[in-house]
């Protein structure tokens, strides 16, 4: 233990630092803004406030650690204003309730006797996390490793008291954090309350907590709510709720019994949960007991003023094995009359009692929808007699074996029938597909109408010869599974599959399946033909080797110089050519061809074929120019435009030296006037020009007199 003077000797050159961080960013901020900003270490204090007949107890805390050491030393406030049963304030301003700020007990009240004892752990911890000595050593504000040691001690320990405060009144009242307003409560009235630090200081900001309390809910005690108990291997949870209002407790007991009637506690300190963990929704205790024995559970919780709630509904819970018992092996006979004998053997586990047995039938083995019998079949019957009816379509039987924790395992499957010599009908709906691994999938339609037992697949190379069996097993399900070679010549590949019953009676052979081995090479590449390029389009044609599984092709087009090429149209197996209206004129593109098959393989890149696109034609947009001298003003040219309108026009002159740019004439004008004195026979000359800086021919003429 250490004197009041030294408290704050560990944490010194910590706190100087962040005062230091704190106001250079500060200093940072008014030199960005004429505004100065608050930079201080922001808190805030937690209030709570509980009634009991002749008084009121608060309880606060403060949630940053950071300015508990100022918090400390500055105190708080404690006010109070009063709302009668009509909602009107008993007094016209807030009355302080204490009249020394409240503040941590000192190192010396700690030190008197019969405060601090061995068995009183929550004024040892608030005496510890106040006055302790956290054996770190910081020598100077340089000594970072030192200084964030001292830092996450420090943490803890603002930890530690906060939970000691919690669950004790006499550690909350010891580290300033309880005060009781000795007042008489009435039911109607209501009490508010704010508490704010006594001082202030530079480097921190801790906002004020207000709280009203309803006088009405004086005295009351609750109990945790909806709490629940579920059996697990060898261990029974007990949870409830986060969210529910009622389960605001600071920590909670628990406590078991064999009877439901002498209960005896599990924990011996109590249970703090953290309720900021959002990957829960629910507080669990989870209880290590054995199988199959019924045990009884109750819940309490304590509160942040110390009190201890009422207990919750007692629950109950058994834990079981979770894994399924062994499965049991199912026979079945069919004697004279119609009926089916199922006779079974099933292995049991020590400590793993069954409950008995189901068993299921059906028509097909896939759906198995119908019972046996109405009632479970008690642990020790291995024997069951059934009258199905219909047994020439066959019957499938299975047997299930349920433990006494629901869990349950399911037999093999026999099936039985009544002997007939009518084949059951061919196999409908046969599909196929083989990938490109040589793997080939065939699956038929599954006829519920006839007593269908197995199947077998057969192949062939030659949908004329010899099919043969695909293997020697019978294939109980609709789909099969096959592997091909890709070094038989032959594209083609055909399937054929028989229906057999339970008296071994084969169908006809299904209709023949084709299906088409993948190449394992792409196919080879299409050839441009021909080209053209005119004012709107740039335009080509191609071919490729004929191929039946070619299903398109593919447009490709890149900028020249480009490494890259970039889908630009599909089209039918049938098109020899395209034409692209989207080239810019002026640009220089590559076009390239694939054909695409039915396997969605693209044949290789066809041979590049380079071209560009030709601007727009505008040679003869400047039509109908004259040139006229008039004494007045000069020579005068007018003109008129065909096509598209440009964006200014060029006017030439020769000077004797042939056409050269003179000057420009406006767009929205058919005319030009020069002011130059020029003699007959002088020659002039109008050119458009585009938005995309393409130009017309030049129209010429040559002065009149």
């Amino acid at each position: 233990m250490v004197s009041d003077n030294d408290h704050f000797k560990t944490m010194k050159y910590f706190l100087i630092l962040l005062s230091m961080l704190c106001f250079s960013k500060a200093a940072e901020s008014q030199t960005k803004t004429t505004k100065p900003v608050d930079e201080r270490i922001k808190s805030d204090l937690i209030l709570k406030a509980k009634g009991y007949n002749d008084k009121i107890v608060l309880r606060w805390g403060i949630n940053n650690s950071i300015a508990w050491p100022f918090l400390q030393q500055a105190g708080v406030w404690i006010d109070r204003a009063v709302l009668d049963e009509n909602n009107k304030l008993t007094d016209q301003q807030w009355i302080r309730v204490n009249k020394t700020p409240v503040k941590p007990w000192s190192a010396a009240e700690f030190q008197k006797p019969g405060v601090l004892n061995m068995s009183d752990k929550y004024m040892m911890m608030a005496a510890q996390a106040l006055y302790g000595n956290m054996g770190v050593s910081v020598k100077s504000d340089t000594d970072l490793d030192s200084i964030r040691l001292a830092s996450m001690v420090y943490n803890n320990n603002f930890t530690m008291a906060m939970l000691a405060a919690d669950l004790s009144p006499s550690a909350a009242t010891a580290m300033g954090f309880r005060y009781e307003d000795p007042i008489k409560v009435k039911p109607k009235y209501k009490y508010t309350y704010r508490v704010y630090p006594a001082a202030s200081h530079p480097a921190f900001s801790v906002d004020t907590a207000y709280y009203i309390y309803a006088g009405y809910l004086k005295d009351e005690v609750y109990a945790p709510r909806s709490v629940q108990a579920r059996g697990k291997d060898q261990a029974i949870e007990i949870y409830w709720p986060k969210k529910d209002l009622y389960n605001n407790y600071t920590s909670y007991n628990i406590e078991r019994s064999i009877d439901g009637k002498s209960f005896r506690r599990l924990n011996k300190l109590p249970l703090a949960y953290s309720k900021s963990d959002t990957t829960t929704k629910d507080f669990v205790f989870s209880d290590s007991v054995a199988n199959y024995k019924k045990w009884f559970y109750r819940v309490n919780g304590i509160d942040a003023f110390g009190d201890t709630s009422y207990y919750c509904p007692t629950v109950s819970a058994t834990a079981m094995n979770q894994d399924a018992p062994p499965a049991g092996h199912l026979t079945a006979q069919t004697v004279a009359n119609g009926s089916v004998i199922l006779q079974w053997s099933q292995a049991e586990i020590k400590g793993r009692p069954l409950k008995g047995f189901v068993i299921r039938r059906g028509r097909n083995r896939e759906v198995l929808d119908e019972a046996a019998h109405k009632e479970i079949l008690p642990n020790g019957t291995t024997t069951f007699t059934d009258k199905p009816g219909k047994l020439e379509g066959g019957v499938y039987y299975q047997l299930i074996s349920i433990d006494t924790a629901g869990n349950y395992a399911f037999s093999n499957i026999p099936f039985v029938f009544a002997s007939d010599s009518i084949p059951p009908k061919a196999p409908l709906g046969l599909k196929g597909i083989v990938d490109r691994s040589g793997k080939v999938k065939v699956s038929w339609n599954l006829d519920y109408t006839d007593n269908v037992y197995a199947y077998r697949i057969f192949v062939s190379n030659n949908p004329t010869s010899t099919f043969s069996p695909v293997t020697a097993d019978l294939v109980r399900d609709t789909t099969f599974t096959d592997s091909i070679s890709f070094t038989l010549l032959n594209r083609k590949l055909y399937y054929k599959v028989v229906a057999l019953d339970g008296n071994n009676n084969h169908s006809n052979f299904s209709e023949v399946l084709e299906l088409i081995r993948p190449k394992k090479n792409p196919s080879p590449a299409p050839v441009i033909s021909g080209f053209n390029v005119t004012k709107k389009a740039i335009n080509f044609t191609f071919g490729f080797p004929p191929d039946d599984e070619i299903m398109g092709v593919q447009i490709l087009r890149r900028l020249s110089g480009d490494t890259t090429w970039k889908p630009l149209a599909k089209l039918g197996k049938l098109a020899t050519s395209y034409s692209d209206s989207t080239a810019v004129a002026g640009t220089n593109y590559e076009y390239g061809i694939q054909t695409i098959d039915v396997f969605q393989m693209s044949s290789l890149t066809s041979f590049p074929l380079s071209a560009s696109a030709r601007a727009v034609d505008h040679q003869s947009a400047v039509s109908a120019l004259t040139a006229k001298q008039d004494d007045k003003k000069g020579i005068r040219l007018n003109w008129t435009l065909t096509g598209d309108k440009p964006v200014f026009y060029i006017v030439y002159k020769d000077g004797g030296k042939g056409l050269v740019q003179y000057k420009s004439a406006d767009a929205a004008t058919l005319f030009f006037v020069d002011n130059q004195t020029a003699v007959a026979g002088s020659k002039y000359g109008v050119q458009a020009v585009y938005p995309d800086q393409s130009k017309s021919g030049i129209a010429m003429v040559t002065v009149q007199p």
